[in-house]
């Protein structure tokens, strides 16, 4: 979905795959990040992801509550979901760029 709609996405399974390619990376504009990643709670990634600076969201077919309170204010996306709430919130993550970083 992320490619039809004209974006570049990059696919990882796991964990170790994210930090690999965050730490491989000159730059990630957002991030949508599943919260459960081949079993594991995703949190290193949101983390990681906070860390750089990169504004993302959580995307799961768990319930919004299941998120750890420091990542609460997040925006969240419900499995499954629609392409136009995939654009709203890509939209959203693009918001929270600083302006001298949107190209």
């Amino acid at each position: 979905m992320i490619d039809a709609i004209g974006h570049e996405s990059v696919e990882v399974s796991t964990i170790d795959e994210a930090l690999r390619a965050l730490s491989s990376s000159d730059r990630f504009d957002c991030g949508l990040v599943d919260l459960n990643l081949s079993g594991v709670k995703s949190y290193p990634v949101a983390e990681a992801l906070a860390a750089a600076g990169v504004p993302f969201a959580f995307s799961s077919g768990y319930n919004v509550g299941d998120v750890e309170p420091q990542f609460s204010a997040r925006p969240f996306l419900t499995k499954p979901f629609r392409i136009q709430e995939l654009e709203d919130v890509l939209t959203q993550l693009r918001e929270e760029r600083p302006a001298d970083d949107i190209a």
